[in-house]
C-alpha cells in the first residue's frame, strides 16, 4: 500500500501485479521495451533470462551470479548496486538507441539458446567422454 501511494503522489503509473504465472508474465512483457533486474543478490535470476529468451533489452545491477551470466555492453547493460544514477541513465540510453536494443536483443536471446537442453546435452557429453557416452540419453 505504501509504495502505491507514493507511486500516486509522484505521479508515476505503477501496476503492482503480484506473482503472475508464465503465461501471464510472458503476455505483460509484450506490453514492455526494457526489462529491469534491480536486485540486490541473485546467482541465477530465472526472470532475466525469461527476459532475454523473449529478446527483451536487460538492464541489470552487477550483483551476484549476474556478472557471470551477462556481459556489459553485450547481453545486458550492468550497473553497480545502489547506483541509481547509473541505472537511470543505462535505460534512458537504451531508450533512445534503437540499435542498442536491438544488439542486445539478439544477444540475449543467442545466450539463452545455449541454455537449450541440446547444447547442454552435448556439452555434458564432451565432458563424459564424447560421443562413446551416447547411451546416456
Amino acid at each position: 500500500a505504501k509504495i502505491s501511494q507514493l507511486a500516486a503522489s509522484m505521479s508515476v503509473n505503477l501496476n503492482l501485479t503480484g506473482k503472475l504465472t508464465k503465461e501471464e508474465w510472458t503476455a505483460l512483457s509484450l506490453e514492455y521495451d526494457v526489462f529491469i533486474n534491480t536486485t540486490r543478490f541473485d546467482n541465477m535470476p530465472i526472470s532475466v533470462i525469461e527476459a532475454l529468451a523473449l529478446g527483451m533489452p536487460v538492464v541489470s545491477t552487477d550483483v551476484g551470479g549476474i556478472p557471470f551470466l551477462l556481459t556489459n555492453e553485450n547481453t545486458a547493460l550492468l550497473v553497480k548496486d545502489g547506483d541509481d544514477q547509473a541505472m537511470i541513465t543505462a535505460v534512458k540510453r537504451l531508450l533512445s538507441t534503437p540499435e542498442l536494443v536491438i544488439k542486445l536483443g539478439e544477444n540475449g536471446r543467442n545466450l539463452v539458446n545455449e541454455f537449450d537442453f541440446e547444447h547442454v546435452k552435448e556439452r555434458w557429453f564432451h565432458i563424459l567422454g564424447g560421443s562413446n557416452n551416447r547411451d546416456l540419453q
